[in-house]
């Protein structure tokens, strides 16, 4: 522990007294590490970190499997009512489905993000309101009967101008009146990567969306997301296999249905199905960001190996006085660390603020806000420090290697004697040489494809053509209307 820390104040005092060479490395390494962490980050947010609920390590998605079949599915309501009244490890299963709902007048509607849910659903996430209360049971006993809205508090915001008469307020959705009967606080923002701006009861999904009338019967009809909450004492594989045992309770009673199941996952932005689908293009864009990490390692372990020229006088007294090469070596890689996790610092910095660009530019101009958070957390904390360690071992181990092999009379003589050109000062260049002519032909590989495909003839003129979508239906029209329309 104590040579450690010589080491470290050794390292120290060597950058310190280097400030120009320290900091030329320092920005090369934190450009490779703030790009490969940035990128991590919001793979750590969709697919990684836990949903922005109560205690999010006791909550679960659950997800119906068919056996044949590949992904994770949806369940039907008769589906989501076997699993809720019937199993011993969730003390709680609630569901929820998109829509769009227009909110408002005929002469002047808006459409408002939605979620028809279950009445349990806020109770099951533990959220809290800002203002006014969640659903009750009997809101979602009786299809239609309870026609109450719970809105987001930035909705709230800037919508009502977080009026607190908003609630117990009427506002029109689908041409239908609904009493307004609370907020909920800006912190909980859903079970999605878009954040909804209005929450109905599920029960009154027929009244707003008259096509989807016998949902509550129909076993074949699809689309409800569930996720619940595990009872106290309860562990995952206990839970999941009384899930299971379930699920084959279900294909016995139900033998006309195709053979299913029932997967239970932490709770997290991304379904499996869909993680499954995007881990190629993860793979891919984490190996480009990859190749940029190792640019720098090259660059900054060629700037080690020029710098090692001026210091081989030191290396070589240090030899003669009865260091050993592995002392040396052990001394040179401490003072790449050091440099590393300087440039990890910096790198994680840059991500931050990286990762709030790439957010906004990833984000599909026709959705929602997306309300999935990119800021560090222990997990990304961790990504970079083992990115920066070894980084620093990549860099630094071919110098030191190399700075401590000469003999000690070479060393010392080395002070006087022109240097010699290395093959490792040559592989470093021809490396990195390599890897940006790779990374060069990648994207224009990309920028032509995307190109061909902006440019490929549809077959009809498309100069001064927008393109549009109109739900008539939320602006209440009936659908013979909007077909004659």
């Amino acid at each position: 522990m104590g040579d450690l820390i010589r080491d470290l104040h050794y390292a120290l005092r060597t950058l310190r007294s280097n400030p120009g060479f320290t900091a030329v490395a320092v920005m090369a390494l934190a450009l490779g590490i703030g790009v490969n962490t940035s990128i991590f980050s919001l793979y750590n947010a969709l697919a990684l970190r836990p949903l922005p609920v109560k205690d999010p390590g006791r909550v679960a998605r659950l997800y119906r499997t068919t056996r044949g079949e590949s992904g994770a599915n949806v369940f039907s309501y008769p589906e989501y009512k076997d699993y809720r009244d019937d199993n011993p490890v969730l003390s709680g299963l609630a569901a929820w489905t998109w829509t769009g709902l227009s909110m408002g007048t005929s002469d002047h509607a808006e459409e408002v993000r939605s979620m028809f849910v279950s009445g349990n659903y806020f109770d099951v996430l533990g959220a809290e309101t800002a203002t006014g209360r969640t659903f009750v049971p009997e809101e979602d006993s009786t299809p239609g009967s309870h026609p109450v809205v719970v809105l987001s508090e930035s909705f709230w915001e800037r919508r009502f101008a977080r009026s607190r008469a908003t609630v117990g307020s009427s506002i029109m959705l689908n041409g239908h009146p609904f009493t307004v009967v609370g907020v909920v606080g800006r912190q909980f923002t859903g079970t999605d990567a878009e954040a909804p701006e209005v929450w109905v009861p599920l029960m009154v999904k027929p009244t707003l969306a008259p096509e989807s009338k016998g949902i509550f019967e129909a076993r074949d009809q699809h689309g409800l997301q569930v996720i619940g909450r595990l009872k106290p004492g309860v562990s995952w594989a206990q839970a999941r296999a009384a899930m299971d045992v379930r699920a084959r309770q279900l294909a016995q009673t139900y033998p006309e249905e195709k053979k299913s199941g029932v997967l239970l996952a932490s709770a997290t932005f991304l379904p499996p199905n869909v993680e499954e689908s995007a881990t190629p293009v993860v793979i891919l864009v984490m190996g480009a960001v990859g190749l940029v990490l190792l640019i720098a390692c090259a660059n900054v372990a060629n700037l080690l190996l020029a710098r090692s020229a001026a210091r081989q006088k030191e290396i070589g007294i240090r030899l003669s006085l009865g260091a050993t090469r592995g002392r040396l070596v052990r001394q040179l890689l401490t003072e790449s660390l050091v440099m590393a996790l300087l440039g990890g610092m910096a790198g994680l910095l840059l991500a931050s603020w990286a990762s709030g660009v790439l957010l906004r530019v990833v984000q599909p101009p026709f959705t929602g806000q997306l309300n999935f958070n990119v800021s560090p957390d222990t997990r990304v904390l961790a990504y970079a420090f083992a990115v920066s360690v070894l980084t620093g071992v990549i860099f630094g181990l071919v110098p030191a290697l190399h700075a401590s092999k000469p003999g000690v009379s070479e060393l010392i003589k080395s002070a006087v004697l022109p240097r010699r050109r290395t093959w490792a000062s040559d592989w470093f260049v021809v490396a990195q040489v390599g890897l940006c002519v790779v990374l060069l032909v990648a994207a224009g590989l990309l920028l032509r494809g995307l190109r061909r495909a902006q440019t490929t003839d549809p077959g009809f003129e498309t100069k001064h053509v927008l393109a549009l979508s109109l739900d008539l239906r939320l602006h209440h029209y009936q659908e013979a209307a909007a077909v004659t329309t």
